[in-house]
């Protein structure tokens, strides 16, 4: 932490003197030239208030603070809010401000421009006449600017559906302000290089339907306004190439940390200059025991030109540099080190234009000079972010934004003190009167105040990958999502990831809004196994095998698991164990498979119940006598972690040889601390001379009796491996992921996941051969059903580069309009007449509407790579629950995002079949009540058509058809000029549609020739 004196004068250089003021002004700060950017705005969109503060601060990052923490220096920041008011002040909507400055764009280039201004930006929530006032608060006292009722300006209807939000009416799901599901699957942004490369990215990622998209706004990624590390191991942007802080004696007086610079190592900018316009490059440099060379040592230089080399040992120098490049362009510069032996250190670097002659200059071109990045934001940084957000929002992408690293030194060297030590995670997880926690609290007051008001924004993540078992970052997080939310008239969503689980005593506890898992799925080999809710039963020697097929797992001396397709209960497969003879009392009595994670809920009960088979079993005997082969259900804390208790249940099998028999368990409760089942299948073994033993278990169930739910996924065991079968995967870990969140009314995120091959990287990865893309198409259509994990794809291969892009957008094509957060909305829980067809899919028996994704199990990414001849399927699909009546099918092909077919199709005692035929790979179809043939009417029967008047609308329908309407929904459109008025359709036994705008009755029988009135109420705009 720079000193006050060092902080005025150095730290902060790009701070321009007449905001950092340090005469201690007698008078409240004050406000001039306060404007609005316009006297109108769209709902949710964006206005902006903008002015000149004069303030005692000496840093305008800093909110105001009398009492900070250790080595904050008190008071010396500010607190700009924008008041705002729709009710003349009867209330108010407070927005945090933040300093801007502009900045002209030359492609990758920018220019600053001007001097900084405090902006406060405000999306308002409802139209109207809103007023605007500004209040700044210093060490000075508080003024609030103008006197009187404020700004005035209007806020109209707009095609904006707003913030993002977990629905109320169904956790599993995002949702939009005015209820408009928000519906992943989407992608991991692996840090992109340039403003323009991200840019083209979310032109690509609108343009095909990917909606949800995570990235780093870190010093790992691009850009990064705040904190930082050593670039030569994070790989950041900003500082190329051997960019190393020190925190020792090399930095200056009041410094925490400087650049350093050991023999041969050079580090620079690429900074975009105007041609003709002088420049001048300036900073501290400083070295220890440098020996060179003549000519050569600690150099600062630009573009082909050299400064004074510094050698020997030398205190903190002040070197300045004039550059007049011939034409626009990039030039590079920065400080190398050219000497044989000894240390350099560099800080508080500058590059500034003049175009007076040198009576005033710029504001600094180079982006983070200052390696106290803790201190402050870096505005050119700052400017670049907005870019990318207003990029998301033109293309329809919402961002899940990683604000910060867990490695990030320029906060993890802080001690709770505020001395200097080594970088620890807990330095950066903090606590709350750590003065981390405390600068990284005034970055989550900018990041809110300058990107808070885009709709674009997902939720912000406060690192990547943590800690999932540190009380101190499960409190860092909450403490994020706590401030976030106290600050932000939005309430942008707030989380955290983890290295590995799902810690649920911090979820059950936290105010992070939603559960996120970091877990790729792959082989059992050594290296990219994964954990989750899945169970091993083959082996996987070598890269060079054909590993379509499967093998035999063989546990050494116990035994061997295995997929049977010999013997089923129903349908082709079987688990089967074989458990070797040679078991004594002292150990190696059993062998089995597992464990299969799922949650669960202390308030529920649970049953567990499966077939099995035996050939042969036994147990060791003697004080072993009692041994059974066995499911076993034990209980832990948290999901991926070995911390089991007691009280768990098991599901005891029979010994000797006996054909399929019914087992079952039911009515368990398990102990009030546990959070995660993990389900093992376990039989016994014999002695030596008994001979080998054969279990074999299909159609395990374990089921939520509460909810009447089956958690156990596939567990007759029809599917491939879940990294051949990628549908299948999704929906393992999209029930694992609900099964936490729906206990604490959470959505869950599968926040990184791939298929790892069973090498680690390269272009000979399988996936590559790929061309067809069925792998990433059958996990982003398995989010058709109830299982929605949110998946964000990590490509870990180069996989996306094919052009695949559109699966995203053809599954976004089928299910925008399908109001699945309605809550409503159910497994389809389809009956299938033909094992090899999958059905995933949901109901919503209110409205009278299903949709389904149907799938070939066998046609997967890796038996059409493997040249696998995989036969088309057919058979019959029945969903029941619907009621009787004329529905209609619409048969869409997920190749190319479009509807291939109509038909209508009649539902009977409460059912109705659809036939497939010859199905290749996937299809998906849209099922609806037969639009009856109803001629409606829309009269205003109460109020006047006046803006702000409450309106009461007749819907009156007639039908026109030939025969009687069964069930028929009588749907109308609010009109264009108008705003719904909650519950009013509702009070007539009808329902409103966010996404669509309309209010629907369904009436069950309108005769050939009857009319009928229904009725609502709306608001003029």
């Amino acid at each position: 932490m720079k000193s006050m004196t060092r902080l005025l004068i150095v730290g902060l250089m790009s701070i321009p003197s007449f905001l950092v003021m340090g005469q201690h002004i007698s008078a409240a700060p004050s406000v001039t030239r306060l404007s609005l950017s316009s006297d109108s705005v769209g709902r949710y969109e964006i206005i902006e208030l903008r002015a000149d503060v004069t303030t005692e601060a000496t840093n305008p990052f800093w909110p105001y603070d009398p009492e900070p923490p250790p080595s904050i220096p008190p008071g010396v920041g500010v607190t700009v809010d924008g008041l705002f008011s729709d009710d003349n002040w009867n209330t108010t909507i407070t927005v945090p401000g933040f300093l801007y400055l502009d900045y002209e764009r030359y492609g990758e280039g920018f220019v600053p421009v001007g001097r900084p201004e405090w902006r406060v930006r405000f999306a308002p929530p409802r139209t109207g006449t809103w007023r605007a006032k500004l209040r700044v608060t210093d060490a000075s006292g508080t003024t609030t600017h103008p006197e009187g009722s404020g700004l005035t300006f209007e806020c109209t209807a707009s095609q904006n559906h707003g913030f993002v939000r977990v629905s109320e009416r169904d956790p599993r799901y995002f949702e939009l302000s005015d209820g408009t599901p928000l519906l992943s699957p989407g992608v991991n942004v692996a840090s992109p290089r340039s403003i323009e490369d991200m840019e083209s990215k979310l032109s690509l990622f609108g343009a095909n339907g990917v909606r949800l998209v995570r990235w780093w706004m870190t010093y790992r990624g691009l850009p990064s306004p705040f904190g930082g590390g050593d670039v030569a191991t994070a790989g950041g942007p900003q500082w190329t190439f051997s960019l190393s802080m020190d925190t020792g004696g090399g930095c200056k007086p009041g410094d925490r940390y400087s650049a350093k610079l050991t023999p041969g190592k050079s580090t620079y900018q690429g900074v975009y200059l105007l041609g003709g316009r002088s420049y001048r490059f300036a900073g501290y440099i400083k070295g220890v025991s440098v020996a060179a060379p003549t000519g050569q040592g600690i150099v600062p230089y630009i573009g082909n030109q050299n400064g004074t080399p510094i050698v020997g040992s030398t205190d903190w120098t002040r070197f300045e540099m004039y550059y007049t490049p011939s034409s626009d362009g990039f030039v590079r510069l920065g400080v190398k080190h050219t000497g044989t032996e000894g240390t350099g250190y560099f800080d508080d670097v500058e590059l500034r234009y003049t175009t007076d002659g040198g009576a005033s200059w710029s504001e600094n071109c180079l982006v983070k000079g200052d390696f106290d990045f803790q201190n402050y934001i870096d505005l050119q940084e700052a400017y670049k972010a907005d870019l990318i957000f207003q990029a998301a929002k033109q293309h329809g992408v919402y961002l899940k934004v990683v604000i910060t690293e867990k490695q990030d030194k320029s906060l993890g060297c802080i001690a709770v003190d505020g001395s200097t030590v080594e970088r620890s995670d807990n330095n950066f997880y903090a606590s709350q009167n750590h003065p981390s926690r405390w600068l990284q609290q005034a970055w989550w007051r900018y990041l809110t105040a300058r990107w808070g008001a885009f709709t674009s924004v997902h939720s912000w993540e406060l690192c990547n990958e943590g800690d999932p078992f540190n009380d101190n970052h499960w409190n860092a997080a909450s403490a994020l999502a706590d401030y976030v939310h106290s600050i932000d008239p939005n309430r942008h969503l707030c989380t955290t990831s983890f290295w590995h689980s799902i810690p649920m005593d911090f979820w059950k506890n936290s105010s992070c809004d939603y559960i996120d898992l970091h877990e790729y799925v792959g082989p059992k080999v050594s290296g990219t196994e994964s954990h989750g809710p899945r169970f091993y039963a083959w082996y996987d020697p070598g890269i060079n095998d054909n590993n379509s097929v499967l093998v035999p797992y063989v546990v050494p001396d116990r035994g061997e698991l295995s997929f049977d397709s010999a013997s089923a209960k129903s349908g082709k497969r079987s688990y089967r164990i074989v458990a070797y003879e040679g078991a004594t009392e002292a150990g190696n009595t059993w062998v089995g498979a597992g464990p299969y994670h799922i949650g669960i809920d202390p308030s529920h009960t649970y049953k567990l119940r499966c077939w099995a088979k035996g050939e042969n079993i036994s147990n060791p005997g003697g004080g072993l006598w009692w041994a059974r082969p066995r499911i076993d259900v034990v209980c832990s804390r948290a999901y991926h972690e070995n911390d089991y208790m007691a009280g768990g249940m098991t599901v005891a099998l029979s010994l000797g040889t006996y054909g399929w028999t019914f087992f079952e368990s039911t009515s368990w409760t398990p102990p009030a601390n546990a959070n995660t089942a993990n389900i093992y299948i376990q039989c016994t073994r014999g002695p030596t001379g008994s001979g080998n033993g054969t279990l074999w278990v299909d159609k395990i169930e374990f089921i939520d009796e509460t909810t009447g739910k089956n958690l156990f996924v596939d567990g007759d065991f029809e599917g491939d491996r879940i990294d051949f079968d990628t549908a299948l995967a999704v929906e393992k870990y999209g029930v694992l992921l609900n099964s936490y969140g729906l206990r604490v009314g959470k959505p869950g995120v599968w926040g990184e996941t791939s298929v790892r091959e069973e090498i680690p990287s390269g272009s000979s990865a399988r996936v590559l051969q790929d061309t067809e893309g069925v792998q990433l198409k059958k996990m982003i259509w398995a989010h058709a059903g109830p299982a929605n994990p949110n998946m964000l794809y990590w490509d870990l291969y180069g996989y996306l580069a094919k052009n695949i892009w559109h699966h995203f957008r053809n599954f976004q094509n089928f299910i925008s309009g399908i109001p699945v957060s309605n809550g409503n909305y159910r497994d389809v829980d389809a009956d299938v007449s033909n094992d090899s067809i999958r059905v995933l899919g949901q109901k919503d028996t209110v409205n009278r509407r299903a949709h389904l994704w149907i799938d070939n199990r066998k046609y997967t990414w890796r038996n059409i790579v493997d040249g696998v001849n995989v036969e088309p399927v057919s058979g019959q699909v029945t969903i029941a629950g619907l009621a009787d009546g004329l529905y209609q099918v619409e048969w869409w092909d997920t190749s190319t995002g479009a509807v291939m077919r109509k038909e209508d199709v009649q539902c009977a005692q409460g059912k109705i079949t659809l036939t497939v035929t010859n199905l290749v790979s996937d299809v998906a179809c849209k099922i609806a009540p037969a639009p009856p043939a109803l001629s409606l009417r829309l009269t205003v029967i109460e109020g006047s058509i006046t803006p702000g008047s409450e309106v009461t609308i007749a819907v009156d329908y007639t039908n026109t058809g030939a025969t009687e309407a069964l069930n028929a929904a009588v749907t109308a459109r609010v009109p264009a000029e108008m705003d719904y008025i909650e519950g009013s359709a509702e009070a007539t036994g009808g329902s409103y549609d966010p996404v669509e705008k309309s209010v629907t009755w369904i009436v069950e029988r309108i005769a050939a020739g009857e009319t009928g009135r229904r009725i609502f109420k709306a608001r003029v705009r």
